[in-house]
């Protein structure tokens, strides 16, 4: 009898047990990662205006320049924060950013002229159209790129210590490109109708905001010790193709020397380029887990 009372004793503990082991399972994880970023956005813009000349704004410059801009990819870092629902399911909020270069190679810079010249040694006024083509420096600059995503993902469990999830859900980014040199030129006559010009490589900015997306992961992990775990991470970003701000920036002390206008003049001459930006990327990284 004693012993029949001792073992219902024992499957009575045994009974609230198994709750109190699945309710302190992990449900909170936190993530850091780095790796290769390799960024998916080019775009390709036209500078298209007309300059009156210095002095004499009778006289016109026609100008045009195509402008090409293309990541070259580097180290991203990325943050999550997940919260399982279920021994399946769960939530996650997640934060990539990388900041990488940018090239491109630009085609020549075009110059179209109309201006009246009076030379010697009658100074009878004359019409005169001719174009200029001329080489131009490659673009050069940097990128900067931060996306925030709220996803949902399914956990497969490999073994007892090996995880692979699938996450998908929503994105917004935020991409910064810092570039040089969009061009402008200021003509004017020097005596006897002589005509002077200078070239100008200005730096300029192009900000793309809250730019929509979805957000594609595949995470594999494997738990090193209760709660710490090693994994590998692959992320795809498919991101909208969105128009992006454009802000002429002050060119070094030496260049601006040599300006015969105020950046907010040029501005309004050249007219705001209409670039776009798809902030798409691709990212593969290792990283560390932490769940609670």
């Amino acid at each position: 009898m004693s012993r029949i009372v001792l073992l219902a004793a024992f499957l009575a503990a045994l009974g609230p047990a198994a709750p109190r082991a699945q309710a302190q399972e992990a449900r909170w994880e936190f993530g850091v990662s780095a790796g290769r970023m390799m960024p998916l956005f080019s775009t390709t813009f036209t500078s298209r205006f007309t300059a009156p000349w210095l002095y004499d704004p009778s006289n016109t410059a026609d100008i045009e320049q195509t402008v090409r801009i293309r990541a070259e990819g580097a180290l991203g870092i990325a943050a999550r924060i997940g919260r399982l629902v279920s021994s399946r399911w769960g939530i996650e909020l997640a934060v990539d950013h990388f900041e990488d270069v940018v090239s491109g190679r630009n085609p020549d810079y075009a110059v179209g002229l109309d201006y009246v010249s009076r030379q010697p040694p009658d100074y009878t006024p004359r019409s005169i159209q001719r174009a200029e083509h001329r080489s131009w420096p490659d673009t050069e600059g940097t990128a900067s790129q931060t996306t925030v995503a709220a996803a949902v993902f399914y956990r497969a469990a490999l073994s007892r210590s090996v995880f692979l999830d699938f996450s998908a859900g929503p994105a917004l980014s935020w991409l910064t490109v810092e570039a040089s040199s969009l061009g402008f030129s200021d003509y004017w006559f020097g005596g006897h109708s002589v005509v002077f010009s200078q070239d100008y490589a200005l730096p300029y900015t192009l900000s793309a905001s809250f730019v929509p997306g979805l957000r594609l992961a595949c995470r594999l992990q494997v738990e090193l010790t209760r709660g710490i775990r090693l994994g590998l991470e692959a992320v795809g970003l498919a991101a909208v193709r969105s128009g992006a701000d454009f802000e002429l920036r002050p060119p070094d002390p030496e260049a601006a020397a040599l300006l015969h206008r105020t950046l907010d003049e040029i501005e309004k001459l050249m007219g705001p380029p209409k670039p776009f930006l798809a902030p798409s990327f691709a990212r593969l990284s290792a990283g560390l887990t932490i769940a609670l």
